[in-house]
């Protein structure tokens, strides 16, 4: 989903908020939010809330399932990311690293990383996105 958003130029939250018809309000009720489901990754993101400056997502990530086939990075924008319910692996860079729930990551633009999920339940992620304009 992620490299779609990038091939129209835009984000994912602006690409939730473009699907849903119209600019998302402060307040994104649970029932709500935009859903995308990705069979091949066993990842569903769901469209948090977006404003001018932030937008946020949520990923639950199936057992087996992986953010992407390769590490990727995000060239414009700066990344943090907090493991809601893990663990969850990481391959920042060549180091692949477990989380587990409550801890977080900071990325800069371009960093390159993938996601995994080696264990037995889902895991949840939030990402929050910080645009540069």
């Amino acid at each position: 989903m992620q490299k779609i958003a990038a091939a129209l130029g835009v984000t994912l939250g602006e690409f939730f908020t473009a699907a849903s018809g119209g600019a998302s309000g402060i307040i994104v009720r649970a029932k709500g939010r935009n859903r995308f489901r990705s069979h091949w990754s066993s990842a569903e993101i769901e469209a948090a809330g977006s404003g001018p400056r932030l937008e946020s997502v949520l990923v639950h990530l199936a057992p087996e399932g992986r953010s992407g086939k390769h590490p990727y990075g995000h060239e414009t924008a700066e990344d943090y990311a907090f493991v809601l319910k893990g663990p969850v692996a990481l391959v920042l860079g060549p180091e692949r690293h477990l989380l587990r729930t409550g801890d977080a990551v900071c990325f800069l633009p371009g960093e390159l990383r993938l996601w995994e999920n080696p264990g037995r339940a889902t895991t949840r992620l939030l990402f929050v996105t910080l645009r540069r304009r």
